[in-house]
Protein backbone atom coordinates (compact mmCIF):
# COMPACT_ATOMS: atom_id res chain seq x y z
CA UNK A 1 0.00 0.00 0.00
CA UNK A 2 1.30 3.44 -0.96
CA UNK A 3 -0.04 6.90 -0.20
CA UNK A 4 1.00 9.99 -2.16
CA UNK A 5 -0.15 13.54 -1.49
CA UNK A 6 0.37 16.77 -3.40
CA UNK A 7 -0.81 20.32 -2.86
CA UNK A 8 -0.42 23.53 -4.80
CA UNK A 9 -1.24 27.17 -4.02
CA UNK A 10 -1.19 30.12 -6.42
CA UNK A 11 -1.72 33.77 -5.45
CA UNK A 12 -2.21 36.29 -8.28
CA UNK A 13 -1.90 39.71 -6.63
CA UNK A 14 -3.43 42.36 -8.85
CA UNK A 15 -4.65 39.93 -11.50
CA UNK A 16 -1.54 40.31 -13.61
CA UNK A 17 -1.39 36.62 -14.59
CA UNK A 18 -4.94 35.26 -14.84
CA UNK A 19 -6.68 38.40 -16.08
CA UNK A 20 -4.21 39.50 -18.78
CA UNK A 21 -6.50 38.31 -21.59
CA UNK A 22 -9.64 39.99 -20.24
CA UNK A 23 -10.69 43.49 -21.30
CA UNK A 24 -9.74 46.38 -19.07
CA UNK A 25 -11.63 46.57 -15.85
CA UNK A 26 -11.15 45.99 -12.14
CA UNK A 27 -8.31 43.67 -11.34
CA UNK A 28 -7.74 42.26 -7.91
CA UNK A 29 -6.26 39.29 -6.15
CA UNK A 30 -7.09 35.70 -7.03
CA UNK A 31 -6.22 32.63 -5.00
CA UNK A 32 -6.16 29.11 -6.39
CA UNK A 33 -5.52 25.99 -4.31
CA UNK A 34 -5.54 22.30 -5.14
CA UNK A 35 -4.84 19.10 -3.24
CA UNK A 36 -4.57 15.51 -4.40
CA UNK A 37 -4.30 12.26 -2.44
CA UNK A 38 -3.61 8.94 -4.16
CA UNK A 39 -3.83 5.52 -2.51
CA UNK A 40 -2.38 2.62 -4.48
CA UNK A 41 -2.41 -1.09 -3.76
CA UNK A 42 -0.58 -3.88 -5.61
CA UNK A 43 -3.18 -6.58 -6.30
CA UNK A 44 -0.58 -8.84 -7.96
CA UNK A 45 3.01 -8.37 -9.16
CA UNK A 46 1.73 -6.80 -12.39
CA UNK A 47 -1.65 -5.37 -11.37
CA UNK A 48 -2.05 -2.18 -9.33
CA UNK A 49 -5.25 -0.42 -8.26
CA UNK A 50 -5.31 3.30 -7.45
CA UNK A 51 -7.89 5.49 -5.78
CA UNK A 52 -7.40 9.25 -6.21
CA UNK A 53 -9.22 12.22 -4.67
CA UNK A 54 -8.69 15.80 -5.90
CA UNK A 55 -10.04 19.10 -4.55
CA UNK A 56 -9.69 22.44 -6.37
CA UNK A 57 -10.71 25.89 -5.08
CA UNK A 58 -10.73 29.42 -6.49
CA UNK A 59 -11.42 32.72 -4.78
CA UNK A 60 -11.31 36.00 -6.69
CA UNK A 61 -12.25 39.60 -5.95
CA UNK A 62 -12.34 40.51 -9.66
CA UNK A 63 -15.01 38.03 -10.71
CA UNK A 64 -14.74 34.71 -12.47
CA UNK A 65 -11.47 34.23 -14.43
CA UNK A 66 -13.24 31.53 -16.46
CA UNK A 67 -16.49 33.34 -17.41
CA UNK A 68 -17.38 31.06 -20.33
CA UNK A 69 -17.62 28.02 -18.09
CA UNK A 70 -20.81 29.02 -16.27
CA UNK A 71 -22.98 31.92 -15.16
CA UNK A 72 -22.58 33.33 -11.71
CA UNK A 73 -19.95 35.71 -10.44
CA UNK A 74 -18.55 36.91 -13.78
CA UNK A 75 -20.14 40.34 -13.52
CA UNK A 76 -20.61 43.00 -10.90
CA UNK A 77 -17.09 42.85 -9.50
CA UNK A 78 -18.24 40.79 -6.53
CA UNK A 79 -16.21 38.03 -4.95
CA UNK A 80 -16.23 34.71 -6.78
CA UNK A 81 -15.65 31.44 -4.92
CA UNK A 82 -15.95 27.98 -6.36
CA UNK A 83 -14.65 24.49 -5.73
CA UNK A 84 -14.80 21.03 -7.25
CA UNK A 85 -14.12 17.54 -5.93
CA UNK A 86 -13.10 14.68 -8.21
CA UNK A 87 -12.64 10.96 -7.58
CA UNK A 88 -10.80 8.57 -9.86
CA UNK A 89 -10.43 4.79 -9.72
CA UNK A 90 -7.87 3.19 -12.00
CA UNK A 91 -6.36 -0.22 -12.53
CA UNK A 92 -2.96 -0.58 -14.22
CA UNK A 93 -1.44 -3.71 -15.65
CA UNK A 94 2.32 -3.73 -16.27
CA UNK A 95 3.51 -6.12 -18.98
CA UNK A 96 6.84 -7.87 -18.44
Amino acid sequence: VNLAMRGEYFFDDGGSRLYMALPTGPRSETRLATGTATLSYALTNNLTARLEYRHDEISSQAGDPFPNQRDGCASGGRKCEDSIDLGIIEVNYQFD
